[in-house]
């Protein structure tokens, strides 16, 4: 058995885990506030 802590910036209510051929995949799924924003920038002449 393993155990960590998530950071906040992952979404708990929607980790996934997959056991297949001896391997564990976890999905760990950012939350929305963690993912990246496009900013535009404008120029000044």
């Amino acid at each position: 058995m393993r155990s960590f802590t998530l950071p906040r910036t992952i979404r708990a209510e929607g980790i996934t885990a997959e056991f297949d051929n001896g391997l564990l995949n976890v999905r760990l799924p950012k939350a929305d506030e963690a993912l990246s924003r496009k900013i535009e920038v404008s120029r000044r002449n």
